[in-house]
């Protein structure tokens, strides 16, 4: 029987972490364990998840090493086989697990498998929904993690098989916004992608997660990391044409963000 680990970093997620926890706890197919990682809360998420969530396993950390770190310490804090990343603030419907642990099962070739997404802005209520992203081949899922937008929007829908991560290496803990994007890369040759098209997580909008506007010098710098790292690797000279490409799409998607922000404000 294959092991499923829910692992939810977090990170002063006192407002949002029950509703997170909960939805993991609520599968029809539920993880064999969850593991939350208090990457150094000052808030009450400890006390929160201790006292609500008795069989919840709690790790507390004494510092705060940002979100990349603070999974691989959940990874290395639990045992599954198939390793399912979830958001503080997002959560999961009841048939979430259930759908990965089968589509991980229909092909052991898969190494990492994605659902849809529903949106919800938290201010007004609005939702959107994301469908799986169309990946044509292993180049056109480079392109769109080079230069386009990413694919795979939140971690909160990806399971991915801790064989693959073992292999790849987990995540970088040097990026601390864009260490999905940079783990994707790395996954790509380990296997095949699968998708699953019904809507099985819940993204929730705030002004706390919002990349661009909060960080947008550190994503710049993280996201131009990743692309000089990509490009220094003599395997990928095939992709050289997307190189400057991607670098003016990554400054260009900053400052847009940067100046709707300034109209807002």
């Amino acid at each position: 029987m294959t092991t499923v680990s829910a692992i939810i970093p977090t990170y002063n997620g006192e407002t949002f972490i029950a509703r997170a926890i909960e939805s993991a706890q609520a599968q029809t197919v539920p993880p064999d364990e969850i593991v939350v990682i208090d990457d150094a809360s000052t808030d009450g998420t400890t006390q929160l998840v201790a006292t609500r969530f008795p069989r919840v396993r709690l790790v507390r950390l004494a510092g705060n090493v940002g979100s990349g770190a603070a999974r691989n310490v959940g990874i290395a804090a639990s045992t599954g086989e198939i390793l399912a990343f979830l958001d503080h603030d997002d959560a999961w419907q009841p048939g979430y697990v259930a759908a990965q642990v089968k589509a991980m099962a229909s092909d052991p070739g898969i190494v990492l498998s994605r659902t849809a997404l529903m949106t919800v802005d938290s201010a007004t209520g609005q939702s959107v929904r994301f469908g799986v992203a169309a990946l044509k081949s292993r180049d056109d899922a480079i392109e769109q993690l080079l230069v386009g937008r990413n694919p795979f929007v939140t971690l909160s829908i990806i399971a991915v098989r801790r064989s693959a991560m073992n292999r790849v290496g987990w995540f970088d803990a040097s990026l601390r916004l864009l260490n999905d994007r940079d783990l994707y890369l790395k996954l790509i040759d380990a296997g095949r992608f699968a998708g699953i098209g019904t809507a099985l997580c819940t993204k929730y909008q705030h002004a706390g997660n919002q990349l661009y506007e909060r960080g947008g010098a550190t994503w710049l710098a993280e996201q131009l990391t990743i692309i000089n790292r990509f490009f220094a690797n003599p395997a990928n000279n095939g992709f050289r044409r997307l190189e400057a490409k991607a670098r003016r799409r990554a400054r260009e998607r900053v400052a847009q963000a940067m100046a709707s922000r300034r109209q807002v404000g």
